[in-house]
């Protein structure tokens, strides 16, 4: 058990030394990339931005992390869950809030 656990525990070391964290510069340039390359076809393809912002989130500078995260769940969704979102004032607000950070931290 306890060899297990050390196993764990290396893994659990590595792979969070192996995620770089990026400067707050890179994680505009790549957020920019990601939405600049979005394509306008349709619900694919905003959540195929979603699930690239998500990546990004993980590696993202602290300012824009959480934001980055809440804007990928949301274009993840399919249509119907955006709706849902967009329509509950509260997570609506919480929503423009991190579009509103990333625009103003990344000169959008």
């Amino acid at each position: 058990m306890k060899k297990l656990l050390r196993v764990a525990f290396v893994v659990l070391a590595l792979t969070a030394c192996g995620a770089e964290q990026l400067s707050t510069n890179e994680t505009c340039s790549e957020a920019n990339a990601i939405v600049t390359s979005a394509g306008s076809e349709g619900d694919e393809d905003t959540r195929e931005a979603g699930r690239q912002l998500e990546d990004l989130a993980e590696k993202a500078s602290d300012p824009l992390k959480e934001h980055l995260a809440l804007l990928a769940d949301v274009a993840s969704a399919n249509s119907e869950g955006r709706d849902e979102i967009m329509n509950d004032p509260e997570r609506s607000a919480e929503v423009e809030d991190a579009y509103t950070t990333v625009s103003e931290v990344c000169n959008f």
